[in-house]
């Protein structure tokens, strides 16, 4: 009888210890708090088996003073080329829309050659219109983040526009900003 339980004993520990020594799945938040995106994560430590990922708010706004009337966009559409040309593209509440361009410079990443157009209404003439880009226009990014893909910054300047009625160049003020514009 003893040999017997001695047996039942061995059995159920042998049972026991190869249940328990079974590799044990890893906990898949030990990677949630390492500042590397791996696993199954959307960001850094974030999303997947982690926490959620913030979202970042984005006001998506560009904002102008036109020769002394306030102007602010409903929408806005930016987009950078492979060539490091952005456009942006703002439509106000009366379909008119302002534009800011710039040519970004390969080394330094700074504006080269900038404009700036106000169209009054959708598809309408170009009445406010940098005759030259570089002249007088200034466009600062306060941040362009391409991993985000989000755009912020200023702009500036005395554009020159053609006054169909006098037939004239005339000078305009033009400045605002625009605010983590996606592109």
């Amino acid at each position: 009888m003893k040999f017997k339980s001695l047996l039942y004993f061995l059995l159920i520990l042998g049972m026991a210890v190869s249940f328990t020594s079974c590799e044990d799945e890893p906990d898949p938040q030990e990677n949630c708090a390492n500042g590397v995106q791996d696993a199954d994560e959307d960001g850094v430590d974030c999303g997947g088996p982690c926490t959620a990922c913030p979202v970042a708010a984005t006001t998506d706004i560009l904002t102008a003073t036109i020769d002394g009337n306030a102007w602010e966009s409903v929408s806005i559409v930016a987009t950078v080329s492979a060539s490091g040309r952005v456009v942006i593209t703002a439509t106000g509440a009366d379909n008119s829309e302002v534009l800011v361009k710039s040519d970004l410079h390969t080394t330094t990443g700074m504006p080269s050659s900038r404009s700036i157009q106000y169209i009054p209404t959708a598809g309408g003439q170009i009445i406010y219109n940098s005759l030259t880009d570089d002249q007088d226009i200034i466009v600062n990014y306060t941040k362009f983040d391409e991993t985000a893909r989000l755009l912020s910054g200023t702009f500036s300047g005395e554009p020159v526009y053609f006054n169909i009625e006098t037939l004239t160049n005339e000078p305009i003020s033009v400045s605002g900003s625009f605010t983590d514009v996606s592109y």
